[in-house]
């Protein structure tokens, strides 16, 4: 995944100074030309972190979800921030 690999960059060239922010969206007419189910965002964008994480933290990574699948791989360097560089999630909506 193109995101773990170049947050996980910038916060070993930063010295560990990368905080990531991340939201769901909130334009369900972005989702609906994707043909991506609106409703279901807020556990994709779940599943998404957890294929972060996984790249993150564990020397060999792997995943299997409901919206990802990642064959056993490895992904260096690994942040300098332990376990991995801190997650602000925005939005004001109720988690679906």
């Amino acid at each position: 995944m193109y995101t773990a690999k170049e947050i996980s960059t910038l916060d070993w060239l930063s010295g560990g100074r990368v905080d990531l922010g991340v939201g769901v969206g909130w334009l369900r007419e972005e989702f609906e030309a994707l043909n991506v189910s609106w409703p279901r965002r807020g556990r994709r964008t779940d599943e998404y972190l957890e294929v972060l994480r996984t790249l993150w933290c564990d020397e060999t990574s792997a995943f299997e979800g409901e919206f990802y699948s990642l064959a056993p791989c490895a992904m260096f360097p690994k942040p300098v921030q332990h376990p991995h560089p801190p997650f602000h999630i925005g939005g004001r909506a109720t988690r679906l």
